[in-house]
C-alpha cells in the first residue's frame, strides 16, 4: 500500500502497470527486478500560491515507514522565478 500525502491530506493515486526493469541498467547488481509508479496529476490552479509539502507513506506487509517531508513552493505568476 502507497499512500502520499500533500499538504497532509491523502491523494487519489494512479499508478503504472507492473514492469522490468532492464538488469543492465540495474545500479543495485540485481538479476531481475520490478517497478511501478504512483502519482496524480494536478491542475495549476489546484495548488495555491506558498509552500507546500509532500510526503510518502507506504505498509510493505510487516511495517509502516515513512519517507521524508519534502516542502515545495509554488511562487505567483509573474515573479522572477517563473519569467
Amino acid at each position: 500500500m502507497v499512500v502520499i500525502e500533500r499538504d497532509g491530506v491523502a491523494l487519489h493515486l494512479g499508478e503504472t502497470a507492473i514492469k522490468p526493469i532492464d538488469p543492465t541498467a540495474d545500479a543495485f547488481g540485481l538479476e531481475v527486478a520490478y517497478f511501478k509508479q504512483w502519482g496524480q496529476i494536478v491542475a495549476p490552479d489546484e495548488l495555491s500560491v506558498g509552500a507546500h509539502t509532500l510526503q510518502l507513506h507506504w505498509f510493505d506487509g510487516v511495517a509502516l515507514s515513512h519517507g521524508p517531508l519534502i516542502t515545495f513552493v509554488i511562487d505567483p505568476a509573474g515573479s522572477p522565478v517563473c519569467s
